[in-house]
């Protein structure tokens, strides 16, 4: 840990921070390259897990959740096998009933206004 001379602020420097995260993850803090970005979608089209990304890219778990976000992917839910049957609440985005929707929120509103005047 060092300390900030002028307020005495208590951090890690990002040389420890970079030399800790790659003792794990040997490419973390590196530059994305276009055939890191292929392997990712690749493997999202696997149906791979961010674990396994990240183990197969040598990147922090954090980086590639943000690079799957980046590039506009979702994780795909894995494939029923015999052990394993098809888990039917799996969802890959929120679910909104019609009663929450912020969109007929807005319109009740609209409505109730126009209605009351």
């Amino acid at each position: 840990m060092a300390r900030c001379p002028n307020c005495g602020h208590r951090f890690t420097p990002y040389g420890d921070l970079k030399r800790n995260a790659q003792g794990e993850y040997p490419r973390a803090f590196e530059h994305w390259t276009r055939e890191e970005n292929e392997k990712v979608r690749a493997l999202i089209l696997e149906r791979k897990t961010v674990l396994e990304i990240s183990a197969a890219l040598g990147r922090q778990p954090s980086a590639v959740n943000k690079r799957v976000e980046m590039l506009g992917l979702t994780y795909l839910p894995p494939l029923p096998t015999a052990e394993q049957p098809v888990d039917r609440n799996y969802v890959t985005s929120p679910v909104v009933s019609p009663e929450t929707s912020p969109v007929s929120q807005a319109s009740a509103a609209v409505t109730h206004s126009a209605s009351s005047s």
